[in-house]
């Protein structure tokens, strides 16, 4: 059985915590990208490649993130629908560029002095850093993958979260049926205080 290497509800919370509370001059893009990666699913090559258009339209956050076949792994485009926080981040982008007028072709995560696109490697090594300030050994951006496809499992069809992460099999969905180490651990708690409300309830009876 593959290994799925995905953050538990605490390691995210800690890692949400180090991105959004670290200032620096690329603190509000380096914010944009963890979101996109943890609610989006989108691979590190993916999440280089967008461009404004794929999130904005007429200076507003669009309902889902284009990942158009140019970019998409095997040619194959998907819309992913945009999380509340990723919309109002957006739109926070958008509200602060103001005066800049907005080049719908232009990389949306490009360096802090000029418009060349981020390369993987770029968000790699952001992710290695963070995970450090976290306490998460060698966090990746497949991680944060891995972590959305896993979130996404608990709550939605199969073929659903499949569509969402862009694969062509089936199978290469699968592997994220597998419980995680969490979801044993959660499994046995909810079954252990459904047995102390039960005998509870027959206390009172």
């Amino acid at each position: 059985m593959q290994k799925i290497n995905c953050l538990t509800e605490s390691q995210v919370f800690s890692l949400e915590e180090v991105v959004f509370h670290s200032g620096g001059v690329t603190q509000f893009q380096d914010q944009l990208i963890l979101l996109l990666l943890l609610d989006t699913g989108v691979r590190v090559s993916e999440l280089c490649g967008l461009i404004n258009q794929d999130i904005i339209f007429q200076n507003k956050c669009c309902l889902s993130l284009t990942v158009r076949k140019e970019i998409a792994k095997r040619q194959l485009p998907r819309s992913i629908p945009c999380s509340a926080r990723l919309t109002n981040h957006i739109n926070s982008l958008v509200a602060r560029n103001k005066k800049e007028p907005l080049v719908p072709a232009a990389p949306l995560l490009h360096l802090a002095y000029d418009l060349t696109p981020l390369n993987p490697r770029y968000v790699q090594r952001k992710c290695l850093v963070w995970g450090h300030a976290a306490g998460i050994p060698r966090l990746t951006p497949h991680m944060l993958r891995h972590t959305f496809a896993s979130r996404m499992m608990r709550v939605a069809p199969l073929p659903v979260v499949q569509t969402l992460l862009g694969h062509k099999n089936l199978s290469s969905t699968q592997v994220y049926t597998h419980p995680s180490s969490h979801d044993l651990q959660t499994g046995v708690a909810e079954m252990e205080a459904a047995r102390y409300k039960s005998r509870s309830n027959l206390l009172r009876d």
